[in-house]
């Protein structure tokens, strides 16, 4: 089992496992459930997965296991964060580019002037989101008729995104009734 996780100060589950020692138990049930899966995007539409801080860990692990197998499919990768340091799984998301032709990764960074190497873009993902140059980015036209994108870290961003891609036709999942719309929140 893997964590990516920031403390939250006044969060529910953070400081108690921050709180956590060496050899200490956690305790999970024995196998992981929810909605939040790419298994039911078919193989010739394109994903688009957005995500902010933390939020990035679901898509590792979504990655890991289905990129391989889907060769056909285009997928992009658009990560937000505040600093260019703070781009968890940069390096494997660089990589995954190398090595796969139909992946793309876009990082953006919202504090530029803090990281004094960055040449990548910048400013907030909902900004992003409606600018025609992620199309070019992604690689891909970002269109509910071919597309699926997921949306998660916070909630703000999700909540922005969601309007912006409803205004675009996509359509949001409820419940068991899956759209091409795909957020969870923090």
């Amino acid at each position: 089992v893997e964590f990516y996780i920031a403390l939250v100060s006044d969060g529910a589950l953070t400081p108690r496992l921050f709180a956590t020692s060496c050899g200490d138990r956690n305790f999970m049930v024995p196998r992981a459930k929810g909605l939040f899966t790419i298994g039911e995007v078919a193989k010739n539409q394109n994903l688009l997965m957005v995500a902010t801080g933390t939020g990035i860990a679901p898509y590792i692990s979504m990655l890991r296991s289905h990129v391989p197998d889907s060769p056909a499919q285009r997928i992009a990768v658009l990560h937000g964060a505040s600093y260019s340091w703070d781009l968890g799984y940069r390096n494997e998301l660089e990589e995954l580019v190398g090595c796969n032709d139909g992946f793309t990764y876009v990082p953006v960074i919202s504090r530029p002037k803090e990281s004094l190497d960055w040449k990548g873009m910048a400013g907030r993902i909902p900004a992003w989101l409606e600018n025609p140059e992620l199309v070019k980015a992604c690689g891909f036209g970002i269109d509910p008729e071919s597309t699926h994108v997921f949306l998660y870290g916070n909630p703000g961003m999700i909540e922005d995104a969601t309007e912006i891609h409803t205004n675009k036709g996509f359509k949001a999942d409820k419940a068991r009734d899956l759209g091409n719309l795909h957020m969870e929140k923090y």
